[in-house]
């Protein structure tokens, strides 16, 4: 893709547009409480650039002699699933560590996290599709997932951090998105079976069954205090 004199990749445009728009939703859902907006909106903005970074420099890790004979591949090419996956693995021990130091409960950084994703995701299959690409069935249903799932978040009316509303939600969310890959005819294998895409759904399925069950009845605002 050419923008005036420059050559520009179109799935990192849109990568990084997405990323924004889901940046702007958390923003949104932080709006109501600045003693945390601070803290919370650098942190995860420092998680979406090494995700980033990770993402684009991870074929070095996968492909490692490929790419140091024609470095300049960085430049047009991503570490596709696996390095997806390996961006989010860091981001979330990137955030995990800036929760525990800044003493910010794990609860407000999982629901941002998701309403972030939330929006990214929405955008990532619209601006796809003004980019001229396809919008399949099974694109357009976890497009209109995304969008639905962030629409609920936002409008709950509760304050940032609501533990419960966000474990079901993410739960639900995720149970629905893993139905709606197995309707794509491109789903390529990775771990088990799993596509990559697969394996995010499977893995954040599984974290909010165990974090429901590791906080057991406790509120939000006790697991915020022990952050």
């Amino acid at each position: 893709m050419k923008i005036g004199p420059f050559v520009v990749n179109p799935d990192l445009l849109i990568f990084l547009l997405s990323s924004l728009i889901g940046y702007i939703l958390l923003k949104l859902r932080l709006r109501s409480d600045a003693a945390m907006h601070k803290n919370v909106s650098d942190t995860l903005v420092n998680a979406l650039i090494l995700s980033i970074f990770v993402w684009k420099l991870s074929p070095l890790v996968f492909d490692f002699r490929s790419t140091i004979q024609q470095p300049l591949s960085l430049l047009y090419f991503n570490g596709g699933d696996p390095g997806i996956l390996l961006a989010v693995l860091l981001s979330m021990l990137y955030i995990l560590y800036r929760a525990r130091k800044d003493q910010v409960g794990w609860p407000v950084y999982l629901e941002m996290l998701f309403i972030g994703y939330l929006g990214a995701r929405f955008a990532y299959h619209a601006l796809g599709y003004l980019f001229g690409g396809m919008l399949d069935t099974p694109a357009l249903l976890q497009m209109l997932l995304a969008g639905g799932t962030a629409v609920w978040m936002l409008i709950g009316g509760q304050p940032p951090g609501e533990r419960k509303r966000t474990e079901q939600t993410v739960l639900w969310y995720s149970l629905f998105g893993l139905f709606f890959t197995y309707l794509s005819r491109d789903r390529v294998p990775l771990v088990w079976g799993f596509s990559g895409e697969q394996v995010i759904y499977v893995l954040s399925a599984a974290a909010a069954l165990g974090l429901s069950r590791f906080s057991g009845g406790k509120s939000s605002m006790e697991i915020n205090g022990e952050g």
